[in-house]
């Protein structure tokens, strides 16, 4: 009887590790939230200012299966770099990998917090800093993928991430109210839906927007950093006798 007690209680800890092994390994640093349902909308300067990398360029494969390093689920994105607007490297290509997917030799699918990407997609790539177990994932969900579009008459190219400019350039809780009186008003004058009348961001334009907003942060970042050391350096010399 108390072999048995001894033998359930060991299998609970077990179970319980997995959870915990899970949460550890899908903490990345905030990479993928912890309620992914409930993502908050990001204004542009709040998701270059979280990204570890901004790309643009085309996915190229989408592969998922169990992954070696943690034995979970995972699916890796391959893109082929245009352009790097933050983040070091020169690489031609990058792969990233995301909690969830299918793997083909077990049979098991597991959906985790993933944002699924289609071979062949022109996109402007935000991805978060990797975690120390190699996962990364866009910032704010799709909210990080900004999907490359042509106009068919001009052939001048657009992007979207599915979010309104008034989220995108302004506080996005103050734009909620003006999103709303927005969508309802241009309702009643045409039979556009409001992602299509919403579409008027010039690739050239956002990345240029980008580029400049990771520089100023960056800038900003290093200041603080310098005018951390100098007290840091200060202090023990005023502390002296």
């Amino acid at each position: 009887m108390t072999n048995n007690w001894i033998l359930r209680i060991k299998r609970k800890r077990h179970l319980c590790f997995i959870p915990v092994l899970v949460m550890t390994v899908i903490g990345l640093n905030g990479a993928i939230p912890a309620r992914a349902a409930s993502v908050r909308s990001l204004s542009l300067p709040e998701i270059v200012e979280k990204s570890g990398q901004i790309v643009h360029g085309v996915v190229t494969e989408v592969k998922s299966g169990e992954d070696p390093q943690t034995s979970l689920i995972c699916t890796w994105t391959t893109v082929r770099i245009h352009d790097v607007l933050k983040g070091a490297g020169k690489s031609k290509e990058m792969t990233f990998k995301q909690l969830g997917g299918y793997d083909k030799a077990s049979g098991a699918t597991w959906e985790g917090a993933r944002v699924v990407l289609k071979p062949g997609a022109e996109i402007l790539l935000c991805l978060f800093p990797k975690s120390r177990w190699g996962f990364s994932a866009p910032v704010g969900r799709s909210q990080g993928v900004f999907h490359v579009y042509s106009n068919s008459k001009t052939g001048e190219k657009y992007v979207d991430n599915g979010m309104p400019k008034e989220f995108l350039f302004s506080n996005p809780r103050r734009a909620v109210s003006s999103h709303a009186a927005v969508k309802k008003q241009s309702a009643g004058q045409n039979k556009k839906t409001w992602p299509e009348q919403n579409r008027s961001l010039k690739l050239a334009d956002i990345k240029q927007t980008i580029t400049k907003l990771a520089r100023t942060q960056n800038n900003r970042n290093q200041l603080w950093a310098s005018t951390k050391k100098r007290h840091h350096d200060v202090i023990p010399k005023l502390a002296a006798p």
